[in-house]
């Protein structure tokens, strides 16, 4: 064996080695490299360019409308996406794209040329193109192909949307039925529907062959353009179809309620809905047929050209941790806790995955504490596969049960794991559960200290004569060897978790002796004269939060007109002029910011757009718990949830040397006045207030809407929430006192 192939064979094993740690400490994908011009440009630059090559000198005057105000909204709304920090660039999922892509098009470099590839944070199974030539995949997609072949077919089909402008040319087709019903008065709208859907389905199948060919051009598995319909139909199961693992919770010691399992899982349901007339797509089975026909006796290819099967899976991989990811953000913590379940089969030792079943139980442990478990939704369901298991399972679990197996995960993690976040959650968890009186932790303690029962006591034994006092004894000390605290028995170092248990329920104890002889459960009438004192004082400095330095995320400006809707141009501009009264009121106030704008960023600020997805993700969830808990929550319960995403955040502070970032924004909305035909009626009858009722009549009504969300990045709490209803114009003065008032007021410390 030479000595170069043993030293390419240590570096090929090294770079296995270090995949494979990556994985075990999986922590997100992230956007790298250059800012794509697609985010930093202009909106109204692009659809000035897009009109200017869209439309043509040949055009109709009706079509050329029509296309031009297509290409000023599909712009606009698409620039809200790619500033969202949803779009993903530079990263490896869509640096694969993009050599797949490149495979598909190798004959083709002019079309090449003209199209972007993007993949998208999302759990949904979907792909779309746009006319601007932005082809988006989700993660939610590529997490459920079985190989490279699919994934290209999906980027064929979506490739011939754009070539032969399907979305313009639905538009076109739309417009043109409903105006011709207008005319006629003769077709119905319901009639109308279909035929549109009629035209769409045409595309789609269009859409479906063209990229079949492409597919078979590019040399692949022709069998992955009939396959992704099984992955359409069914990409709402798991990635795996598997029992649900109840072995986490028993033991030798605790077994679940028999009426906790569902011994059978909900059947799938495998039948395809057929009736596709008002659809926008054709039935999945129709799909099928086409592509079969398609394949006849043709040689099929390869199922993997760019990267071989292991390659593959591991982007794959990465797509479904970040899936887990978006779950728990989004509150879906079953499904997260299942699939994290599950993927831990395959990498027994990842950190992420195992951090990810207790944000699973931590969430739902704590909205079982408050009762608000049914807020999820989950009961709505329409589950099917095995995961119906774990459905059934956590929606039947009582509250105590569910914290103190959420407590033993939490534990577990935390010696394995030492971790911030993870003691954060344990800590505000146990604190929640005696404070909600679902964690006697002197009980607990009693009750673990005492030897396990392992049968029950037959307190009818015919052998003995039991008194009525020495059956209740035992009835008693039976029923305490079934006790639910016998689920942390087997708990890994259980004294340590004893005394770390005590050491917060004495702080508790202590908080509550602070309170006197009200204790817990004060008098009515004090209860309502404390909140009533907060609130007072509340009002005298709710804003001040002696801040030194504020990060404003992407200032929003929407000028809004009651006849004509959003004035989207002049709101763009709106917002560039937003930023340097920001700058402006910065200096007066003497308030230091930053503003992070995805518009204004340069090339090599990949890390910036990074920051502002993050802080999206978080305040996004955090307003999920806010909206539910706010139904119930009162000043007698400390509700410290603390969001999964909280863990992205941590370098913010230090780096942008400010732990408050901020969403602000203003809308200038103007309207019509009330009265105004009164106002004209009455100046017929008395002429000489007619100047005064015209001018009345004629000028709108403005208003100007100001509002400030402050975010603190280290408590993940909402620390400021103001909204300014103002019914005048928001000339710049306005606006430049507005700012600057709030400025100093977040200066001053509380």
């Amino acid at each position: 064996m030479s000595n170069k192939f043993l030293i390419a064979l240590i570096f090929i094993s090294m770079a296995l080695i270090v995949k494979a740690q990556d994985l075990n400490d999986y922590q997100r994908i992230i956007c790298r490299g250059p800012v794509p011009l697609d985010i930093t440009k202009r909106t109204s630059d692009k659809v000035r360019d897009g009109i200017n090559s869209g439309v043509n000198s040949s055009d109709k005057k009706k079509v050329a409308k029509s296309k031009s105000n297509f290409i000023l909204k599909s712009n606009y709304i698409l620039d809200e996406l790619l500033t969202s920090g949803t779009i993903l660039f530079g990263d490896d999922v869509t640096t694969y794209v993009n050599k797949i892509a490149d495979k598909i098009l190798k004959d083709e470099p002019t079309l090449r040329n003209e199209l972007s590839f993007y993949c998208v944070r999302s759990n949904l199974t979907n792909a779309f193109s746009t006319h601007q030539g932005m082809i988006f995949i989700t993660l939610g997609l590529i997490s459920q192909l079985e190989n490279e072949a699919q994934l290209a077919y999906v980027i064929g089909h979506e490739i011939t949307h754009f070539k032969k402008k399907h979305s313009i040319n639905s538009i076109l087709e739309s417009e043109k039925i409903f105006s011709n019903r207008s005319k006629t008065k003769k077709v119905s709208f319901d009639d109308n529907i279909i035929k549109l859907s009629n035209y769409s389905k045409t595309l789609e199948l269009e859409a479906d062959s063209a990229g079949f060919y492409m597919l078979e051009n590019a040399g692949y598995d022709l069998t992955a353009a009939l396959d992704i319909y099984d992955v359409l139909q069914f990409s709402f199961l798991p990635f795996y179809e598997k029992p649900f693992d109840y072995s986490a919770f028993e033991s030798e010691f605790h077994f679940l309620p028999e009426e906790y399992k569902l011994k059978e899982a909900n059947p799938i349901d495998f039948e395809v809905d057929d009736d596709d007339e008002r659809s926008s797509h054709p039935n999945l089975n129709l799909r099928r047929e086409l592509v079969e026909d398609l394949i006849g006796n043709k040689v099929t290819g390869e199922k993997f050209l760019i990267y071989d099967e292991l390659s593959f899976n591991d982007i794959r991989r990465q797509c479904r941790y970040e899936t887990v990811r978006l779950d728990l953000a989004s509150l879906s913590y079953v499904k997260a806790y299942y699939n994290s379940n599950v993927l831990l089969e395959k990498n027994t030792n990842s950190i992420f995955l195992k951090n990810a079943k207790f944000k699973s139980l931590y969430g739902m442990s704590m909205y079982k504490l408050c009762g608000q478990y049914s807020s999820l939704g989950l009961q709505y369901l329409n589950d099917e596969g095995y995961i119906s298991q774990a459905y059934h399972l956590f929606r039947e679990m009582d509250a105590k049960s569910f914290t103190l197996y959420a407590i033993k995960e939490g534990w577990e993690l935390l010696l394995l794991d030492d971790n911030k976040f993870t003691k954060d959650r344990l800590k505000s968890l146990i604190e929640f559960a005696i404070e909600r009186k679902d964690l006697n932790v002197r009980e607990l303690s009693n009750e673990l200290k005492k030897p396990f029962l392992e049968k029950k006591v037959d307190v009818e034994d015919e052998n003995e004569e039991l008194s009525k006092y020495e059956q209740l004894k035992k009835i008693k000390e039976n029923n305490k060897s079934t006790s639910e605290y016998n689920i942390l028995r087997d708990t890994k170092e259980l004294s340590k978790l004893i005394k770390y248990l005590k050491s917060i329920n004495n702080i508790n104890d202590l908080a509550g002796e602070s309170n006197g002889e009200f204790g817990d459960w004060r008098d009515q009438s004090v209860e309502s004269l404390t909140k009533d004192n907060k609130k007072e004082s509340k009002k005298e400095n709710e804003n001040n939060l002696g801040l030194k330095k504020l990060v404003i995320i992407d200032p929003d400006f929407q000028k809004i007109d009651e006849r004509k809707g959003v004035k989207l141009e002049n709101s763009e501009n709106g917002r560039y002029d937003l930023n340097k009264q920001f700058e402006f009121i910065s200096k007066k106030s003497g308030l230091e910011i930053d503003l992070l704008t995805p518009k204004t960023l340069n090339k090599n600020e990949a890390y910036k757009y990074n920051d502002i997805s993050n802080i999206n993700y978080c305040i996004s969830e955090t307003f999920q718990h806010n909206k539910i808990v706010d139904k119930w929550a009162t000043d007698s319960f400390d509700w410290n949830f603390i969001p999964a995403e909280l863990d992205y955040l941590t370098h913010l502070s230090s780096y942008y040397n400010t732990s408050h970032f901020a969403y602000t924004g203003i809308i200038n909305f103007k309207a019509k006045k009330k009265g105004r035909g009164a106002a004209v009626f009455l100046s017929l009858l008395l002429p000489y207030v007619m100047p005064f009722a015209l001018y009345y009549a004629l000028t709108p009504e403005h208003y100007f809407y100001y509002y400030t969300l402050v975010y603190n990045v280290d408590s993940g709490e909402i620390a400021l929430s103001e909204v300014y209803d103002l019914n005048y114009k928001a000339y710049k003065t306005n606006v430049n006192s507005m700012i600057y008032d709030l400025f100093v007021q977040m200066k001053k410390q509380k």
